[in-house]
């Protein structure tokens, strides 16, 4: 391995050539609104050796929505000088949010674990950058920290969220 992670690329298949990640431990709040999707800077840049490799990307955010709302997530992939996509989602249906993972407080205090494992193909040797985006109804959503209010509780748990990228 090298001090910049990248291991000597072999000639055979299924070796693993690099592996970035990024830990988030600060906690991220918002008061949102209903349909928008917020950016709590959960990202990782992988730049591919060859243009062949697949990269394996592990999400694991906690979080949470205020009381009885969703706590929904998305992945999103940007390759650099392209556009924005979304390699996750649930099919479109009716009205339906599409999201990469979603989950519904039943209290201020709950916390949720969004956890996303995709394969991708990327097929570039640019950098891509894998992150999250976070929404709910409206009112607050959070990362690192349940939604309530009320940091000084004993009761309440603080956690860190991860994004990985292995080639």
């Amino acid at each position: 391995g090298r001090a910049s992670g990248l291991v000597k690329a072999v000639s055979a298949g299924g070796n693993v050539l690099q592996v970035k990640s990024t830990l988030k431990t600060a906690a991220y709040t918002s008061v949102t609104t209903a349909g928008v999707w917020y950016d709590p800077s959960l990202s990782v840049a992988i730049t591919p050796t060859l243009s062949t490799s697949k990269i394996l990307v592990v999400v694991a955010a906690t979080g949470g929505a205020q009381h009885n709302l969703m706590f929904r997530t998305r992945l999103l992939q940007t390759i650099s000088g392209g556009s924005d996509v979304y390699p996750v989602l649930g099919n479109s249906t009716g009205s339906n949010v599409r999201a990469s993972t979603a989950e519904r407080a039943a209290e201020y205090s709950d916390m949720h674990c969004a956890v996303i494992t995709y394969l991708d193909a990327p097929a570039t040797t640019s950098e891509v950058v894998y992150s999250i985006e976070v929404s709910t109804e409206g009112a607050a959503i959070a990362i690192n920290r349940p939604a309530a209010t009320d940091t000084t509780d004993a009761k309440l748990t603080t956690t860190g969220s991860t994004i990985t990228a292995m080639e």
